[in-house]
């Protein structure tokens, strides 16, 4: 199974996933999965491990991430709470052919 494939059943199955991305560890539930211009991305909502910027710590509008298949290493899927924040129905960007995304 490819990291594309186990991404997409975590959304359509809404589970969470823990891998490492650029290097750092991540906990993410996967919100939508496609392409943005021919590359495969998903946006995540990050609820915990590392960011560029230091540890995540609290739920945030600033939790989600657009994320690039392909710098993606370790996925796996989790049994952790599911997460999203307030603001999941606002019109996203980061993928402009979804294949599979969260149903509310």
């Amino acid at each position: 199974m490819t990291t594309y494939d186990i991404i997409k059943a975590a959304i359509q199955n809404k589970q969470t996933i823990e891998a490492t991305y650029d290097g750092l560890p991540r906990k993410l539930c996967p919100h939508v999965i496609g392409t943005k211009t021919g590359v495969q991305q998903c946006l995540c909502y990050q609820y915990g491990g590392q960011t560029s910027k230091g540890p995540i710590t609290s739920d945030t509008a600033s939790n989600w991430k657009c994320m690039v298949i392909s710098k993606f290493q370790h996925v796996k899927v989790t049994n952790d709470s599911w997460h999203t924040f307030s603001n999941h129905s606002k019109s996203q960007t980061c993928v402009d052919q979804i294949v599979a995304e969260v149903d509310y």
